[in-house]
């Protein structure tokens, strides 16, 4: 997903104010309750109008009723206001990005024929973590094109150990000797 700078300014604003209360915490516990509601597998949002005051109030009432904070409300309030709801789901994913660094870990996919049981993801992750000497936070995702090992995917480089990339090398090895 692409941020942009409209929702970048926001997640710098927001940051501040909850920081500055004390709130980030709670903020991004209730974007956790949140997102689920209203977006389809965290990337098809729901449909929502809010085309009359009575309709922003009535959703916020709800919001209220349901125990989110006072502080998410009012960035509801704001996102609502100023015809930005469209960037909530970029904002939630650029707070954490913020909580991530603050806390120093680090996020990594790793790409897996077949998903990996809490075992193997653990003892992943804690050679990584012991390799960087960070904490890391990993998503699995399966593709089916991977024939076994991995490609893991750190800070916008992958790794590719999976079999499928080293019959690729071999292939291309192969290719360029027969000449």
């Amino acid at each position: 997903m692409k941020i942009n700078k409209v929702t970048q300014r926001y997640a710098n604003a927001v940051y501040d104010l909850a920081s500055e209360h004390e709130r980030f915490p709670e903020l991004l516990n209730d974007f956790k309750r949140f997102i689920p509601l209203f977006f389809k597998n965290d990337t098809e949002p729901v449909e929502l109008h809010f085309s009359s005051p009575s309709a922003r109030a009535t959703f916020l009432n709800a919001l209220e009723e349901a125990g989110f904070s006072a502080l998410f409300i009012n960035v509801i309030r704001l996102l609502i206001l100023n015809h930005r709801f469209s960037i909530i789901l970029a904002l939630y994913k650029q707070l954490q990005n913020k909580l991530e660094t603050l806390s120093n870990i680090t996020h990594i996919v790793i790409e897996t024929a077949i998903e990996l049981d809490d075992d193997a993801i653990e003892t992943v992750k804690l050679r990584i973590e012991k390799h960087l000497n960070k904490r890391v936070r990993i998503v699995n995702r399966v593709d089916p094109k991977i024939l076994g090992g991995m490609v893991l995917y750190l800070n916008g480089t992958a790794f590719n150990t999976s079999i499928s990339s080293r019959s690729k090398m071999l292939r291309q090895f192969l290719i360029q000797t027969k000449r």
